[in-house]
């Protein structure tokens, strides 16, 4: 088998190998033809009869190139030379989370929270458009050296609507941040990268994986029947919003974790700026019993049962003993909510009536609180509700809830007189999407600058409105045509026919007197129109004629 090539495609030329993987390398290299630094992920020669693999590496390419976002690694190109498939990709000069991890963990809290915030916003491109990760990790979250996050290898990314099933005899994803549902192989969604990335921000803020194992299976099982230590068990004083954040994201059930990936990033957002978050810390970490989980793995299928933990029958005597002591109608006073009351309903995403019918079905009371903006909910639907939906409380008792009025209005940021890319960024801070592109010749503005865009600078338009831009192409050239040999009037004839200008200079030359000795650009070059061409022009000698025009 041949070595890798040091060009490929004709294109681009190998510089140095930056990182390796079990199914490929990735290589640092230069594109010759645009001429910019690009990363090469070349796969393994010994996988290039391997169909599945290659059907793999395809899957990326064609993921992630339709995925566009800031932090999202970019896709230019991908194709094969001799056994050898490679996908060209944005170069990210930086590290990756999982080193970050190794060496500076735990992470100071904000930090931690500051890249969760950025991987949500990716996610919520890709959960939009129908794609779950499903490979969500500190290795394929890369870091640039100003600590904006990226995130990368869309390998075994699945469309949301189609197969998204851990493959038939195979845990697919690495075990340490498996969901339960990915761990038994079941249907995923985008919930599931939340899980994953729950596990994520739980190990940038421990400096631990909440489960480890002997093998992957044996960590798989831990994800689908086990609790994790709480977060401040290991660092105490973290954040209790924080923590609250990650146990929310890392809820057994999908049902119980922030339901998009937008949701959840406007927790992390209040967070960072120091404002109530939505999550709630769970009442008990206890490990569900009495239930049976499956976990696939390539083999037979294991299954594994949860035993009933002895520590609830000696709470339950301990509080009969307590009761007895303090009084009988203490003790039926402390349970009577959960042996007499009601389950709180999930309101959130129901029509506000249907939402009182139902709590009113509970014997419970509704109370709306108001109006305010979601990006996640519908208008005019519940868009959050307190109680947690499960809860037990009395009959009764009041269930507040709020109704969405839509994706909050934002100010259109002023992108005239900026590069396209920073143009990118700018609208994704603002929460806004990038519309139609169009590109037009400017003598005002260099190529890649945006020179007007719609809606207008400082309008108030929805989040996630699209904004059309007006990109430059840079001034339009032309060729400039060869004028020596001509007649000063005959050249100035030609060059103005192309767009060209003329400024004159004379030169005592052996030519007959009016005629074009030389000229400043080259015939041939590519130059502005409008620009200027200088021609020289023979002052001839003494009794010269002038040549005729």
């Amino acid at each position: 088998m041949k070595s890798i090539p040091a060009v490929l495609a004709d294109r681009y030329e190998l510089v140095r190998r930056v990182g390796t993987g079990g199914m490929a390398d990735v290589y640092l290299a230069r594109d010759t033809q645009l001429r910019r630094q690009v990363a090469l992920k070349i796969l393994h020669a010994q996988y290039a009869g391997d169909q599945s693999f290659i059907d793999r590496f395809r899957r990326e390419a064609h993921a992630a190139a339709n995925l566009q976002h800031p932090n999202i690694v970019q896709i230019y190109d991908w194709g094969r030379e001799d056994d050898y498939h490679f996908i060209v990709m944005e170069f990210i000069e930086g590290t990756s989370l999982k080193d970050l991890i190794a060496s500076k963990a735990p992470l100071a809290p904000k930090r931690a929270a500051k890249i969760a915030e950025q991987v949500l916003a990716a996610l919520g491109v890709a959960h939009r458009s129908g794609l779950v990760h499903r490979d969500i990790k500190p290795g394929n979250i890369l870091l640039t050296r100003d600590g904006e996050a990226h995130v990368t290898d869309f390998g075994i990314a699945r469309a949301a609507s189609g197969d998204t099933n851990t493959q038939t005899g195979t845990i697919l994803g690495t075990a340490y941040y498996l969901s339960p549902e990915q761990a038994q192989g079941l249907p995923l969604d985008g919930r599931s990268d939340l899980y994953s990335l729950g596990v994520v921000l739980y190990e940038m803020t421990t400096g631990r994986r909440p489960f480890t194992g002997d093998s992957p299976v044996s960590i798989a099982m831990k994800h689908v029947r086990e609790n994790a230590d709480r977060p401040t068990k290991i660092r105490p004083g973290l954040p209790a919003d924080l923590e609250a954040i990650i146990l929310t994201a890392m809820a057994k059930s999908p049902e119980d974790r922030y339901s998009t990936a937008a949701q959840m990033r406007r927790d992390v957002e209040s967070f960072l700026s120091g404002k109530e978050v939505t999550a709630v810390l769970p009442s008990s970490t206890a490990v569900p019993h009495d239930e049976t989980q499956v976990i696939r793995k390539a083999g037979p299928i294991q299954r594994a049962a949860t035993q009933r933990p002895g520590w609830l029958l000696a709470l339950a005597i301990g509080l009969f003993v307590g009761g007895l002591a303090l009084g009988g109608w203490s003790l039926v006073n402390l349970l009577r909510p959960a042996i007499g009351g009601s389950e709180v309903p999930n309101l959130v995403n129901r029509d506000p009536r249907q939402a009182e019918v139902l709590l009113r079905q509970r014997d419970l009371e509704p109370s709306f609180q108001g109006n305010e903006p979601d990006e996640s909910v519908p208008e005019g639907l519940v868009s959050r509700q307190r109680p947690d939906p499960s809860r037990r409380i009395a009959k009764g008792g009041v269930v507040k809830y709020w109704v969405s009025s839509g994706l909050p209005f934002v100010a259109v940021p002023n992108l005239k007189g900026i590069g396209f890319s920073e143009a990118r960024v700018r609208l994704d801070q603002a929460k806004l999407q990038l519309g139609e592109q169009v590109e037009e010749f400017s003598n005002d503005q260099p190529a890649g600058t945006v020179i007007d865009q719609n809606p207008r600078p400082n309008a108030q338009v929805r989040q996630n409105t699209k904004i059309d831009l007006t990109v430059s192409k840079g001034p339009e050239t032309a060729t400039v045509p060869n004028v020596v040999g001509l007649s000063e009037n005959q050249a100035s004839v030609v060059l103005a026919n192309q767009g060209f200008r003329i400024s004159r200079q004379e030169e005592a030359a052996p030519q007959p007197r009016g005629v074009v000795i030389d000229q400043e650009p080259r015939a041939g070059t590519q130059a502005p129109k409008g620009s200027i061409v200088i021609i020289v022009v023979s002052s001839g000698g003494p009794g010269d004629a002038v040549p005729d025009q």
